[in-house]
């Protein structure tokens, strides 16, 4: 199955709220455990306000992913207010990518070519 997502980048920890009230999602109560909730929401979160969103340049991204994951992805986002298809794996994918940077004690640098379109090649056929 093939999925199109707009990329975008993640505005910076200052324009963004760190608080998440999950009241005002009363269908996360019912799979959402007392201690979970008590845990990841103090009790004095405000709610979060619209923040007015930087222009950022997009370019569209077609993938092709496991149905499963393409499926657990979409309930997530059902059962998630106000989160987005494209904001759930922008955001998984910028985890990746800082963990990838991590493990090569860097950030990567440019590549020298644009990557080859396909599938790559099994060096033993």
């Amino acid at each position: 199955m093939n999925l199109t997502v707009d990329s975008t980048v993640k505005p910076p920890a200052s324009e963004s709220s760190s608080c998440h009230s999950l009241k005002e999602h009363a269908h996360e109560s019912a799979w959402l455990s007392e201690e979970t909730c008590e845990a990841n929401v103090p009790s004095d979160c405000p709610v979060s306000t619209p923040t007015q969103r930087r222009t950022v340049e997009r370019k569209r991204l077609t993938v092709s992913l496991p149905l499963d994951l393409l499926e657990r992805s979409r309930n997530t986002v059902y059962w998630t207010k106000g989160l987005t298809l494209a904001k759930l794996l922008e955001q998984a994918l910028v985890r990746s990518l800082d963990q990838w940077e991590e493990l090569n004690g860097q950030p990567f640098p440019r590549r020298l070519e644009d990557l080859k379109g396909g599938r790559p090649r099994n060096p033993d056929r």
